[in-house]
């Protein structure tokens, strides 16, 4: 990206870059913590009160941001929607679908907890 490259013919191809590992993890928790950030500012923008219990609503926030990798980040790694071309090992719909699952769970738990 800092080369102003967004979209791969097949990521696994290209060369790897200084640092890319630590730059990707770092970016993908900022991205996660600012998409984080969305749950509960739907219901400020949109003036619904917060549910007393996050666990539900935030599991299918959660779910609804598998979107993300399937239609945004598979593509842009030259795997097509869905992961259709992604290595076979990969697992492109079950990993993404459990990480994100888990994800908006740890959401729901830290609303409860200190929302």
């Amino acid at each position: 990206m800092f080369q102003g490259r967004f979209v791969h013919e097949n990521i696994a191809a290209s060369p790897s870059l200084r640092n890319e590992t630590l730059t990707g993890a770092i970016s993908h928790y900022l991205t996660g913590s600012g998409v984080a950030l969305l749950y509960p500012a739907y219901f400020l923008v949109f003036g619904v009160s917060l549910p007393d219990y996050h666990l539900i609503p935030a599991l299918i926030f959660g779910l609804a941001t598998v979107a993300l990798p399937w239609f945004i980040l598979y593509p842009a790694f030259g795997y097509g929607f869905f992961g259709v071309r992604a290595p076979a090992s990969s697992r492109p719909l079950i990993a993404p679908t459990i990480e994100h699952i888990v994800y908006g769970l740890g959401i729901g738990m830290v609303l409860n907890i200190f929302g």
